[in-house]
């Protein structure tokens, strides 16, 4: 029978310990106390080289229906943005907004975007004030902010949003809806109010746009009237699949007009 004698050698700390008593032996231990400064610089380049790796940019923003909104009512905005790192990005798009009293609120919105492709967050906000400030901030999944950026700079070289007062209208036409701007002229929609008159804003979705419909009722909160144009077949056709938060709205107390035509 042959025997065999395995010859264990304690190597004395292991882990972290272990190695720095090895390296500071075999280098000194100056080398030691420069590694142990340097470590959370190197700690910092490769988590910013991760940060990198995942990155992601808004390519545009879209408030409320055709960038027309009431303060102090909720409002769809829709945020396009992009992967511009080598990694998916997976974690969460957090919209700050300044509410009645200026003070900030957080809304957190999941998400996913493959590297080198885009996708599309719709959240609702409530702004306080005629020039609201809102913040776009990226947050990894282990709750990290990447990046923090203000609509103005998203906005830049065009028009920023146009708000509404609490007390002004707005009318949203789903399709082609024909005369609607026609109807601040009518006697009594124009009541004045202290400082003039209240403002009618006359707003549309087309068909060919119909995947901007708001997914919740409060999408609607803002809008005094929505008008359903049903000469317009695509329109329809996303209502019949895209309708349930109007239906909800309606619910609630919402009103909506049907312009009947040949289709109807």
């Amino acid at each position: 029978m042959t025997y065999y004698v395995v010859q264990y050698r304690d190597r004395g700390p292991t882990g972290l310990a272990g190695t720095l008593m090895r390296f500071g032996r075999g280098y000194g231990w100056s080398a030691v106390a420069l590694f142990v400064l340097a470590a959370p610089y190197l700690a910092s380049t490769t988590s910013a080289h991760a940060a990198d790796a995942r990155a992601v940019e808004i390519e545009s923003v879209r408030i409320g229906f055709d960038d027309r909104f009431k303060i102090g009512s909720w409002t769809p905005l829709r945020v396009q943005v992009r992967s511009t790192g080598a990694e998916a990005f997976e974690g969460f798009l957090d919209i700050l907004v300044a509410d009645d009293d200026g003070a900030p609120t957080r809304s957190r919105w999941p998400l996913r975007v493959v590297a080198g492709e885009g996708a599309r967050v719709t959240a609702y906000v409530r702004t306080g004030s005629r020039s609201p400030d809102v913040r776009f901030r990226f947050v990894t999944s282990d709750d990290r902010v990447l990046s923090e950026t203000p609509l103005e700079s998203i906005r830049s070289g065009t028009s920023l949003p146009l708000p509404l007062l609490p007390d002004d209208l707005i009318l949203l036409s789903l399709g082609r809806a024909q005369g609607l701007e026609e109807l601040p002229k009518l006697p009594g929609i124009m009541a004045t109010r202290r400082g003039g008159s209240r403002e009618v804003a006359v707003t549309r979705i087309g068909g060919q746009d119909a995947d901007v419909l708001p997914g919740r009722a409060m999408g609607y909160d803002g809008v005094e009237t929505v008008v359903v144009d049903t000469n317009d077949k695509e329109m329809l056709a996303a209502l019949s699949t895209r309708g349930e938060a109007l239906i909800q709205w309606v619910a609630r107390g919402g009103h909506v007009v049907v312009a009947v035509g040949a289709n109807w």
